[in-house]
Formats: C-alpha cells, structure tokens, sequence
C-alpha cells in the first residue's frame, strides 16, 4: 500500500505502515515540477515547493527555479494587506532580494510582475494551506516574467517569516 494514501510525495498507508513489513508502489505522476528550497542562513535547511508554469505573452521561457541565491525580505505594498503584494509600488525595498509575498487576492503573475517591476531577483509565494504540496502558480502576465517563482505550504512560510529578523538567504 506504500504510495497509495493521500496526495502526496512518497504517501504511504496501510498495511504497508506496520512494523516488519515489505511494502511495494506503483505511482502516477501528473508531471508538476517540484523544487526544493534550501535555505543556507541562519540554519541550514531544506523545503518541500512548488515551480511555476507561467505563460509569457511573447512566448518566451520563464527563468527555472533553479540555482538561485540571495536574501529574503517580506513584500510590503503599503495597502491593507501589504504582503499580498498586489500594488505595484513597494514601500520594502527588494531590489535585488527575493520578494516573499503571501498568497491573497491578485494573480499570481500580478505579483510576480509587481516584485519584478521593483527589482526582486525572485519571488516565493505562501500559501494559504499547509497542504504537503503547494499551489500550483500558473496564469499569463500583461508582460514577460524574467524572474524565478516557486510557492511553498503556510507552515513553509512561518518558518521563513520567523527568521527574517535575520538575513534569510
């Protein structure tokens, strides 16, 4: 039963769970890019994320999650849900950071264009859910994303948000 429980990475349930046990899986993979976060400051540590899939209007390639480095800092819009990051002035300044940005009520390619346009290197979005896997970021933008995304659970981001009294890289 190994593989067969839940809508997760490598699920398992029973009987497969119990002690001295052989447990076999056959799995189908639906193809969604996962990605993993590895945070090298304060602590070394590792997170379970989540790549996205956007469509650029002139077709081109967005940057893939992948060997990207820089500090962390929290979006600030000035608006009444100011890590929404839905207004496309910022009053925290990200240039050159990645932009964490809560999941809230604008698009996705909306606030990944809107950390972009204020200079973020990438953007890592919080979920709303601590759903194992997290949300699938998708959608098209009046512009062409140059920078990285991936999105992570709302436990993920607690964790992140907790440190950033500190550099977060």
């Amino acid at each position: 039963a190994a593989g067969n429980d839940g809508d997760a990475f490598f699920t398992n349930g029973s009987p497969a769970a119990g002690k001295h046990v052989i447990s076999a899986a056959a799995i189908v993979d639906d193809g969604q890019p996962g990605v993993l976060l590895d945070e090298t400051a304060p602590a070394t540590t590792h997170f379970p994320a989540f790549a996205s899939q956007f469509t650029n209007p002139d077709a081109s390639a967005v940057p893939a999650a992948a060997g990207q480095n820089g500090n962390v800092v929290l979006v600030d819009d000035g608006s009444a849900a100011p890590s929404e990051g839905c207004a496309a002035t910022y009053v925290s300044d990200v240039t050159g950071k990645i932009a964490l940005i809560d999941r809230g009520d604008c698009a996705f390619a909306d606030k990944v264009i809107n950390a972009q346009t204020n200079g973020a290197i990438g953007v890592i979005v919080v979920d709303n859910t601590d759903d194992a896997v997290a949300v699938a970021m998708g959608g098209a933008g009046d512009v062409a994303i140059t920078i990285p995304a991936i999105s992570v659970s709302s436990f993920t981001g607690a964790q992140l948000k907790a440190q950033l009294g500190v550099p977060v890289t």
